[in-house]
């Protein structure tokens, strides 16, 4: 099967603004004290940013654990704990959140696990840039 290039092209362009207004808005939430639909909205975005990188070397993907495994699997070959993990990462944060809330350890831990987060979207935009632009030459 082959891919349109224009619809690819404009796919892209779908998943990466809707990626980026999950990530703010996420962020948004998670300052106003909304975690559990911060963590949504940033799982979200990761989901979107996978896919998009996926896209962008020609693969399309789909099914969550696909999507799952992708990242993970990119990391490993990037030697990039942080986006191999990013997933798990989001796994935990509810249980993260019930321990701040327990324990009252301060809220910095959350923002520094969905940073890392955030970094491996960032990363994954980055690098599907760099995938299209070597593709045009």
């Amino acid at each position: 099967m082959s891919i349109n290039p224009d619809s690819t092209n404009s796919q892209l362009i779908n998943y990466r603004t809707r990626s980026a207004s999950l990530l703010e808005k996420g962020f948004s939430e998670l300052r106003d004290g909304r975690w559990a639909i911060a963590e949504e909205l940033i799982w979200g975005s990761l989901t979107l940013a996978t896919k998009e990188h996926a896209l962008s070397l020609g693969h399309i993907l789909s099914a969550e654990q696909e999507i799952r495994n992708y990242i993970a699997n990119l990391g490993e070959e990037r030697r990039d704990r942080q986006m191999r993990d990013s997933f798990n990462q989001l796994d935990s944060f509810h249980d993260m959140v019930e321990k701040v809330r327990e324990s009252g350890l301060r809220l910095d831990y959350l923002f520094m696990l969905l940073d890392d987060v955030a970094s491996t979207i960032e990363k994954l935009w980055s690098s599907s840039d760099d995938n299209l632009s070597a593709a045009k030459r």
